[in-house]
């Protein structure tokens, strides 16, 4: 078992998702409209961010 989980947490973790994230670049953040109306609804419902800017 603990050998599964480093595999997991090397393989697919750390050099799989960057890997794939870079190869389908913008497309990585693209989401369904339902979804993405649902988040701005969400998000106007929370406010402004706490956050400072960066």
């Amino acid at each position: 078992m603990a050998i599964a989980v480093a595999l997991d947490a090397t393989l697919v973790r750390i050099l799989l998702v960057p890997a794939m994230m870079r190869l389908f670049g913008d497309f990585n953040w693209w989401a369904p409209k339902v979804l993405s109306r649902w988040l701005s609804l969400a998000h106007q419902a929370h406010g402004p961010s706490e956050r400072p800017p960066h």
